[in-house]
């Protein structure tokens, strides 16, 4: 990965009346993260917690991870 990503979604809704799970809605807010690669820095596993980094590292090939990432996230939700 080089350079930098801008990831935004929307916040979603479940269990909508009588769609149970089969029936959801998107809504207007949104959750925005910004990827960063770095050229290096600590190779630390991220929080439990924290599902923006775990996502990213889960998502990524282990070939194509940089050393670090700085993540910025802005959310509505």
């Amino acid at each position: 990965m080089k350079g930098r990503v801008r990831v935004s979604v929307p916040a979603p809704t479940s269990n909508l009346g009588p769609g149970f799970d089969v029936l959801g809605m998107a809504l207007s807010l949104r959750m925005t993260a910004v990827v960063e690669a770095l050229p290096r820095g600590p190779r630390a596993a991220p929080a439990q917690d924290d599902l923006v980094s775990r996502a990213f590292w889960l998502a990524l090939p282990p070939a194509r991870r940089p050393a670090a990432v700085r993540i910025a996230v802005a959310s509505d939700i």
